[in-house]
């Protein structure tokens, strides 16, 4: 006989088994692999802070000697004129040695004997840069020089009838101006009463052999490194104290500044030796150098300043380098400069007869090729500035260096790049 199940025990005993495997699982865990990682970064943009400072001037409009209590002007360096004291520090009643005339855009930058700047133009690059660079260098100069040779004044003289030229050709040295050439009158010569007979005296004379050199030049240039000795380790020290008139120091300056760095330049780099570079003007462009980063700039690069002076008088050519200023000086009249007002017909390039004893025209001559003769000497020949720019020359280059040049200027860039 089939046996009968008891529904409700059997539902219970399921019930009673489920009840047992749940309270099995939730006793423990089931074992398993794993594993984990985890990571953050952050980051700031590196430390460029570097600082190209080129500060300061050379040159100024007027210059004065020292002043009175109870400030004194510093000396014969470029200042604000002021013609009483007026309580600004630094700022005295001194002498005016040497004042522009004209305002406004007649006025000048001017540099005379006796004039010069302490405090000067500073270069310097500052910083220590998180990245590697690299400093790029441009320096272009122009100088002020007179060439050797033989120079004079033409001072024309009035003769009052055919006795006082007689007289006068018997005892000085007499000449004759016609068209742009001075020669000397013989005694026997006869009296030109008419427009063209233009007589002059000579003076002022400078003879070639009085020249230490072939050019003389009378602004002196210097360059000082405040950096310590023995502290440069990729520029040395730069360095030029002891320039003299004989040579052009603005580029003795430039050379040196190149020559430190010999061996590092660029492809295409424009060297004191390039055919630009005539007598009285200069160019370099160069790389200088790879600073690498974490180093200062400080102790690897030039933190220089240019100074200059024209000195009175030189104690071993005191009278010579007196006689050469006076030509410059007079040149500057002759030619009307870059400026108002210059030129006030007391020299002139074209003198015209004397009409009484006191007409007196000069002019500023050169001994010419042929003997008893002078003619009018020959400024440098400047690119125009079109020419310059196109050149790549902030200052118009010196072509043709001819017989003077009576303007000095200077620049100075220095680029800091990242390498790329």
């Amino acid at each position: 006989m089939k046996k009968k199940i008891n529904k409700p025990m059997r539902a219970a005993g399921i019930l009673l088994v489920a009840t047992m495997l749940t309270t099995c699982m939730t006793a423990g865990t089931f074992a398993k692999y794993t594993t984990s990682d985890s990571a953050t970064d952050t980051a700031r943009v590196a430390k460029f802070g570097v600082t190209v400072a080129i500060n300061g001037s050379l040159f100024g409009e007027e210059y004065r000697g020292p002043g009175a209590e109870p400030n004194e002007d510093p000396g014969n360096s470029p200042t604000v004129w002021t013609d009483i004291y007026d309580g600004t520090e630094g700022k005295g009643v001194g002498t005016v040695q040497v004042y522009t005339k004209g305002t406004g855009a007649a006025a000048n930058n001017v540099v005379a004997p006796g004039t010069q700047n302490d405090t000067g133009m500073g270069f310097a690059v500052k910083g220590m840069p998180e990245v590697d660079c690299t400093v790029d260098i441009e320096v272009e100069a122009k100088n002020i020089y007179l060439k050797k040779g033989n120079y004079a004044v033409m001072q024309t003289i009035y003769f009052a009838n055919e006795d006082d030229f007689a007289k006068a050709v018997a005892n000085e040295n007499i000449y004759k101006y016609d068209n742009g050439t001075w020669t000397k009158v013989a005694i026997n010569a006869d009296y030109d009463d008419t427009d063209r007979g233009i007589y002059c005296i000579i003076k002022d004379q400078v003879a070639e052999n009085e020249f230490n050199s072939n050019e003389y030049y009378p602004v002196v240039y210097s360059v000082a490194d405040s950096r310590a000795e023995g502290t440069q380790s990729q520029m040395p020290k730069l360095s030029y104290t002891d320039g003299t008139q004989t040579s052009d120091s603005l580029k003795n300056i430039l050379t040196g500044l190149y020559a430190v760095r010999n061996g590092a330049y660029n492809t295409g780099v424009i060297a004191p030796n390039d055919e630009a570079n005539k007598v009285g003007y200069t160019k370099v462009k160069f790389r200088t150098y790879t600073q690498e980063a974490n180093r200062a700039f400080d102790t690897d690069f030039p933190q220089a300043v240019l100074t200059w002076k024209w000195d009175y008088e030189n104690e071993d050519n005191m009278v010579t380098y007196d006689k050469f200023d006076t030509i410059l000086g007079n040149l500057v009249a002759q030619d009307g400069g870059d400026g108002a007002n210059i030129n006030d017909g007391t020299f002139t390039k074209t003198p015209v007869k004397s009409t009484g004893p006191s007409d007196v025209q000069c002019t500023v001559v050169k001994a010419g090729t042929d003997a008893g003769t002078y003619v009018l000497p020959v400024a440098a020949t400047l690119e125009d500035a079109d020419a310059a720019s196109g050149n790549g020359r902030t200052i118009p280059a010196i072509t043709d260096s001819k017989d003077y040049n009576l303007e000095t200027a200077v620049y100075f860039k220095a680029t800091v790049t990242q390498v790329d």
